[in-house]
């Protein structure tokens, strides 16, 4: 059985809410909590609507407090006034302090929030000798720690791995990639800074993310921000990619190798995923693929050795057997 992980988690709870489920997804998130590292916000946020989905409304304004005044959480206001799954919430009398410290701690955290960078140097790192770079983005309601678990195994031999955090929160913990204009304008600066600041090869640059992170990397493409060697796509979420026409001939022209993975019961990313590779196909771009059966908006359990193929499949440094 494969390790219960912070995705997972999320995943298997919204099934019991996609099914109606709502008392059993409350049980399973609830008793689960604790045996995964992620936002705790975000489960918070999916225990207090389970349990008002439930019927439970008194519970769930309890787990909402505890969440706000207990933990130091905040969630957005535009969401806790809008969604229809909260409605019973607001006519409770402690809802009405509960929206005025979370607004007060949204504007807070959006006036004082920006992008984020962390480094992650190999053992033994020498600046007199040239690395090559690999950043990761995360994708949405996600933040450096939830992506760093995933993609560690980059941190190797002549390799650095930065992960840059986007300035676009939405709630406690969770950041997003909502104005792609915005995000590619960050990962530029992150690679001129690391580029001023460390011994980097410009040929051996490597862009990779989940899900919405993927669009902001082929925006800055589109831009002409940073031209890599190649792009490592795990459960791409690429909505628009049909009219993305400009980003596949940047691809085709300066020879940037695409290696993607996707789950084939990924409701969001399979179908975006799949056009992107038949435009791949079209354009005669050198890439690999694979849809792995029975995965979700998630990575798969072997994902440590599919990072060692795609790093093999540029040619970046050979890591050993694939």
């Amino acid at each position: 059985m494969s390790k219960l992980t912070y995705l997972k988690l999320i995943n298997n709870t919204l099934d019991y809410y996609l099914k109606n489920e709502y008392e059993k997804g409350y049980k399973y998130i609830t008793n689960a909590q604790d045996k995964v590292e992620g936002n705790k916000a975000q489960i918070y946020n999916f225990r207090y609507t389970l349990a008002c989905k439930a019927g439970n409304i008194d519970l769930a304004v309890d787990i909402l407090k505890d969440a706000v005044f207990n933990k130091g959480f905040w969630y957005s206001k535009d969401y806790l006034l809008g969604d229809d799954d909260l409605e019973p919430l607001r006519e409770k009398k402690d809802f009405g302090q509960i929206i005025k410290e979370c607004t007060k701690r949204e504007k807070r955290a959006k006036e004082s929030t920006k992008p984020e960078l962390k480094i992650y140097l190999p053992e033994g790192y020498k600046s007199d000798q040239l690395n090559s770079l690999v950043l990761t983005l995360h994708g949405n309601q996600e933040n450096i720690d939830i992506v760093y678990q995933y993609w560690e195994d980059l941190i190797y031999d002549q390799n650095i791995l930065a992960l840059p955090q986007s300035s676009q929160i939405e709630f406690s913990d969770a950041y997003s990639w909502n104005n792609l204009k915005r995000g590619a304008v960050e990962l530029k600066k992150h690679y001129n800074n690391l580029l001023n600041n460390y011994n980097i090869s410009k040929e051996s640059l490597v862009l990779s993310g989940f899900s919405a992170g993927t669009q902001v990397i082929l925006e800055a493409i589109e831009n002409k921000y940073l031209t890599p060697t190649g792009l490592i796509f795990m459960a791409p979420w690429l909505p628009d990619i049909e009219n993305k026409k400009k980003v596949f001939k940047l691809l085709k022209d300066n020879d940037i190798k695409v290696y993607l993975l996707v789950g084939d019961q990924d409701k969001d990313c399979l179908e975006g995923s799949k056009i992107f590779i038949k435009l791949l196909d079209s354009y005669q771009i050198k890439y690999k693929s694979k849809i792995i059966d029975n995965l979700k908006h998630d990575y798969p359990d072997n994902f440590d050795k599919e990072l060692i193929k795609a790093i093999n499949f540029f040619n970046l440094n050979n890591k050993g057997d694939e």
